[in-house]
């Protein structure tokens, strides 16, 4: 009974944890795409990657090549539903 129980509870708290790896590709490629319009190149212009989250949402990291060859860093912030909510310069 007792393992039952901790299935049960580890089964609550799943529902308050990042979205799956797969989920966050989604989420990943969605930044990607709105930091590419943001700055006026292709997707293929940007780096994006996952930096982080909890099951209300999350980070994305997008970076791209700015003038000088310097890379600017944008944060992408998704929803539980990976979809974009902000995008914020950091350090701007």
């Amino acid at each position: 009974m007792r393992i039952g129980l901790a299935g049960f509870l580890l089964a609550g708290c799943a529902g308050t944890a990042a979205p799956p790896a797969a989920d966050h590709g989604a989420a990943v490629a969605a930044c990607a795409a709105a930091v590419a319009e943001h700055v006026g190149k292709g997707a293929d212009a940007v780096v994006a990657s996952w930096a982080g989250g909890s099951g209300t949402g999350g980070v994305v990291a997008v970076t791209d090549a700015g003038a000088g060859g310097t890379e600017r860093r944008h944060d992408c912030e998704v929803d539980a539903n990976g979809r974009v909510v902000a995008l914020r310069h950091p350090g701007a």
